[in-house]
């Protein structure tokens, strides 16, 4: 065998293995796997802005997370895949709302809030009414949907920060669509009406085959 020809053996030796290196795809085995992969903006399930002093992020969650967030240690793979089938019935987002870094203003429930009953009005308005601040559509196929469901995951002021999921009805309609709008209409904390596009593309393409459930 020529020198040529054993360089050229090398060659193609070496690019199959960077090829094969790089479809070994780390497997999510906990939610925190999971949690990364999804606050990684490269991966387009995460869109940020930051609007009068508020971080305001919308995150796509995908029925994985949630499967793998219900499921017990000690349950089986029949009641995870029974926990998918499920919750792929909806389409999961969930809204974060925390004080910009650079004001520093503390727990972001007490934002303009001065009384108790202002307090207790906005905990009010946040856990039972939240669903109607907000949308998901589809430019022409699908118009604005409110979610079925809202739920705040309170941290009773061990955080600044306040996180509402909301799920949607899922429709075979998205499979049309090239992206989806998440419309956030703030009631309580003056960021005004703000829009999170998201390519359906990168949803229907979570990895899900990467997620390992350890059962």
């Amino acid at each position: 065998m020529s020198r040529t020809v054993r360089v050229i053996s090398i060659i193609r030796f070496t690019l199959a293995l960077i090829i094969f290196t790089s479809c070994q795809k780390k497997q999510f085995n906990n939610l925190d796997d999971i949690s990364q992969f999804l606050s990684d903006p490269t991966n387009g399930l995460t869109r940020q802005k930051s609007i009068n002093g508020f971080d305001l992020n919308v995150k796509y969650i995908p029925a994985e997370f949630l499967a793998l967030k219900d499921i017990s240690k000690s349950g089986t793979v029949q009641e995870y895949d029974s926990l998918i089938l499920e919750y792929q019935k909806g389409i999961y987002f969930i809204l974060n709302i925390s004080p910009s870094e650079h004001k520093g203003r503390g727990d972001v429930m007490l934002e303009g809030i001065s009384s108790y009953p202002e307090y207790h009005e906005r905990f009010v308005n946040l856990s039972f009414h939240a669903s109607e601040m907000i949308t998901l559509s589809c430019h022409s196929y699908i118009e604005p949907i409110q979610p079925i469901l809202s739920t705040v995951i309170h941290s009773y002021g061990l955080t600044e920060n306040r996180q509402i999921m909301f799920a949607f009805e899922n429709s075979q309609d998205f499979n049309q669509c090239e992206t989806v709008l998440i419309e956030f209409d703030d009631k309580e904390f003056g960021t005004g009406i703000s829009n999170y596009s998201f390519s359906w593309n990168d949803i229907e393409n979570f990895p899900s085959s990467r997620v390992n459930p350890k059962l």
